[in-house]
């Protein structure tokens, strides 16, 4: 578990504790995301328990406006993998994730962040290039759902 704080003039960024839970879950029920209270749940414990895994909040005014979830893994350089992040639709995701990024680079000393997209997420992979994320690789068929094939992609941007 990486312990994460950071404080901005307008958002303030905290590791998720189990007592917050039940207010991810309704957050994420507002934003139309699927997930349920087992998995959610889940989810924090894998964090909980691991040494390289961060979850946190992210706070505008004392509401979430988003979550991050993934891992830092310590090699001859280190990088972050983001397993996934979700922002409320209203908030400065741009500016966000950046900060978040030279956060990891000041503080962990990341040189590399990579994440997964389905290539049928147009929007999302828009937003990644637009903040320095190119295609690392794609993984053909990776996603099946109902018998349609997605592929995902690897994206990735030095820091």
């Amino acid at each position: 578990m990486l312990n994460v704080s950071i404080e901005d003039n307008l958002f303030i960024i905290k590791s998720i504790k189990e007592e917050d839970l039940k207010h991810i879950e309704a957050w994420l029920i507002d934003q139309r995301e699927v997930i349920n209270t087992k998995e959610l749940y889940e989810r924090f414990l894998e964090y909980y328990l691991s040494e390289g895994e961060f979850f946190f909040k992210i706070q505008e005014q004392d509401n979430i406006i988003g979550i991050f979830r993934g891992r830092i893994e310590f090699y001859e350089y280190n990088k972050a993998w983001l397993s996934f992040f979700i922002f409320d639709k209203n908030s400065d995701k741009g500016y966000i994730l950046d900060s978040i990024i030279d956060y990891f680079r000041k503080n962990y000393s990341v040189r590399e962040i990579e994440t997964g997209v389905i290539s049928s997420n147009i929007k999302g992979i828009k937003f990644l290039k637009s903040h320095g994320f190119e295609v690392a690789r794609i993984s053909r068929g990776y996603f099946k759902d109902n018998g349609e094939e997605n592929d995902m992609m690897i994206m990735r941007r030095i820091v």
